[in-house]
């Protein structure tokens, strides 16, 4: 069975408390029900959440207007997050894929206007590496961590920090088992 989104909550509030930097998770931007997360996050870690990224912005504003994102998600503008103080910034990244143009690669190559990564700083990758974007993803992590920032994949995190939207093998049995199609 896969994870619920309501699981994740302890996993990355750990990987958040345990940094001493900034903390940037990368995650899917239509991922409203993490970002809901990452806010309660920020909240009981005593940080500020910005996001980066134009797509994950464009999915906060829409996410907002359909009534999405009231309770704990208090957001700050990206432009502010490289004024605050690093134990205080948890930013939500697009490009957890390892996209080319996406606000991780441009946060791995210091050409990212509003924030920047130093030695101390934290990538928190909250998705699985699609298959065919291993050497990509690859790439983003050994460029991160060439900087001195520690990075944590999903895959080899001890909680769980991502659950899929997809279902598995068994629920998707039970499913069938429940509806009975012909």
């Amino acid at each position: 069975h896969s994870f619920s989104e309501s699981e994740l909550f302890d996993g990355l509030l750990d990987a958040v408390n345990s940094s001493t930097g900034r903390v940037v998770v990368g995650c899917f931007s239509s991922n409203i029900a993490r970002l809901q997360t990452l806010g309660h996050v920020a909240e009981v870690s005593g940080r500020y959440i910005g996001v980066v990224g134009r797509s994950i912005e464009a999915m906060v504003r829409n996410a907002r207007m359909a009534g999405y994102l009231k309770d704990h998600f208090n957001l700050v503008d990206s432009f502010n997050l490289g004024y605050l103080l690093p134990n205080e910034v948890l930013a939500v990244a697009t490009g957890s894929q390892g996209e080319a143009r996406a606000a991780l690669r441009r946060l791995a190559t210091d050409t990212h206007p509003d924030i920047s990564l130093a030695a101390g700083d934290h990538v928190i990758f909250s998705a699985k590496t699609i298959p065919g974007n291993e050497a990509d993803v690859g790439r983003l992590v050994a460029a991160l961590e060439s900087k001195g920032v520690k990075v944590t994949q999903s895959e080899t995190s001890v909680k769980p920090i991502h659950a899929s939207g997809h279902p598995c093998k068994e629920e998707l049995r039970q499913m069938y088992q429940w509806i009975k199609p012909r």
